[in-house]
């Protein structure tokens, strides 16, 4: 039997997320295990699904004209990054 999550969405009510700004992403390992690599001495390194997500995070920018990366960090248990998106110049490409 499959159990119903009730989340609670954190955007903003109203707020047009496909207008130009700046965004946080986050991915988070669930119960903050440490899926993404191990810290030693102060040093992150990452694994497999760590190097995953590092190259999804890289190949966004790449893709997408419009998008800016401006910070990623990957920790063991979470990755982080800040996005900004330009003014779309030709409206009709959008996805």
């Amino acid at each position: 039997m499959r159990r119903e999550r009730n989340r609670r969405s954190i955007r903003l009510a109203g707020f047009d997320y496909t207008q130009p700004g700046a965004y946080f992403l986050t991915v988070c390992a669930a119960r903050r295990e440490c899926l993404f690599g191990a810290a030693n001495d102060g040093v992150m390194y990452r694994n497999a699904i760590g190097d995953v997500i590092a190259v999804i995070d890289a190949v966004v920018a790449q893709h997408l004209a419009e998008v800016s990366k401006f910070l990623r960090d990957i920790v063991v248990g979470h990755g982080a990054s800040v996005y900004g998106v330009a003014p779309f110049a030709n409206k009709s490409n959008r996805a």
